[in-house]
């Protein structure tokens, strides 16, 4: 897709030019993005067809389909996509939730089935996508089963996620995070389980916001009462990146450090450290964006991962989910705890959910201009590169 194909006005014209820049420069001029990119209905349609479609969007987790029979209903862009787990062989697989028939969507939600059964004409359907059932329609001229199963789409599973390319034409996915790999490797995320989820709904911001967002910089002021004495400024650290994630965090304050049950520091948990971390990770808040629709912010016993489906230019389906270490269960107060971690997390998202909702208004001033990054905002720089890149190569 090619700007030839859109029929774009001057402004979006000149919006471009300005993101071909940044590219060029690698944004070594350490700006934001400008504030039009936020809202423009002409660039969204572009995202969808550069970024979106072509790219790989992580749709939810392996462990949200643990059992055969499961499945998990997921909307991205105008797609409406099931994951499910196989009667069969318990592999997972994506597909559209569109019916062959009438285009009913077969399920909604979440749940176990033996089937999946359109609610419209009681055509049925297998895990794997297969046309069990068609009442009816033996004798239909252009009836011909084994050509109606529930179409597949596209997908790779990473660290226990599953991301999902809408074109089927991405290149493979895991190559591009081998580096992120070898810096998380000792978490062993696949085997994490997902113990509470968030729908917060359409929210009034666009993704970039979200991504954004992810700068450790803002515990000074929006986080203050709730992580910045824990995390403060003054230990955040990104490492220099041109792929397709950033990798940011935050060091613990010296003196919220606690010991273990061995004597070695680590930052305050409510559940059991994940075994075999490294000490860095042991006094450490992670925060890692996949671009380009959601990150995960590991601790020593818990995650918090954010997914960001957009909906249109300034609008977002967010969800959030809390994973903990498979030695989490072993606590006897494992339901408490998690309630409780659930809680913060919680009440730090309706913090970041206030910000982003009023940056996306602010970014249609006509005051508003691209501004200077912080030193502590170097994730913020990268992404707006990545995203030029996208955009204009």
């Amino acid at each position: 897709m090619t700007l030839s194909d859109f029929r774009v006005t001057a402004s979006t014209e000149q919006l471009l030019a300005e993101l071909r820049g940044i590219a060029e420069s690698n944004n070594s001029e350490q700006m934001s993005l400008p504030p039009a990119t936020y809202s423009s209905e002409e660039l969204f349609e572009l995202e969808c067809e550069k970024i979106f479609r072509p790219g790989w969007i992580m749709v939810g987790r392996v462990d949200q389909v643990p059992n055969p029979g499961d499945f998990l209903a997921v909307d991205l862009l105008d797609e409406r996509l099931v994951i499910t787990r196989d009667h069969r062989d318990g592999e997972v697989h994506v597909l559209s939730r569109v019916c062959t028939h009438r285009w009913m969507s077969v399920c909604e939600g979440s749940g176990n089935s033996r089937t999946l059964e359109c609610p419209y004409h009681a055509w049925k359907f297998e895990m794997d996508g297969a046309l069990r059932s068609a009442p009816q329609m033996k004798d239909s001229p252009s009836y011909d089963k084994a050509a109606l199963g529930l179409t597949p789409a596209r997908h790779e599973i990473w660290q226990g996620f599953v991301f999902v390319n809408l074109d089927g034409r991405a290149e493979p996915l895991a190559p591009h995070l081998v580096g992120l790999d070898e810096e998380i490797k000792e978490y062993r995320l696949s085997e994490w389980k997902t113990v509470w989820t968030r729908d917060y709904g359409e929210m009034p911001w666009d993704w970039k916001v979200m991504q954004d967002n992810g700068d450790c910089y803002h515990h000074i002021g929006l986080h203050r009462e709730t992580l910045f004495d824990t995390f403060p400024n003054s230990l955040i650290w990104t490492q220099p990146t041109e792929g397709h994630y950033v990798y940011t965090g935050c060091g613990t304050a010296q003196d919220k450090l606690v010991p273990d049950a061995e004597g070695r520091p680590a930052t305050p948990t409510t559940l059991p450290l994940a075994p075999g971390l490294t000490q860095f990770q042991r006094e450490n808040l992670l925060l890692i964006y996949v671009h380009p629709n959601y990150f995960i912010a590991p601790s020593p016993d818990n995650a918090i991962v954010a997914r960001v489906f957009p909906v249109g230019p300034g609008k977002v389906r967010f969800i959030t989910d809390l994973l903990v270490p498979p030695n989490a269960f072993d606590d006897p107060e494992f339901d408490k705890k998690v309630d409780q971690i659930a809680s913060g997390w919680d009440v730090v998202n309706v913090e970041d959910v206030r910000a982003c909702t009023s940056v996306q208004h602010n970014s249609r001033s006509q005051w508003a201009k691209r501004s200077p990054l912080s030193t502590e905002e170097l994730c913020v720089a990268q992404f707006a590169a990545w995203y030029s890149r996208q955009m204009t190569e």
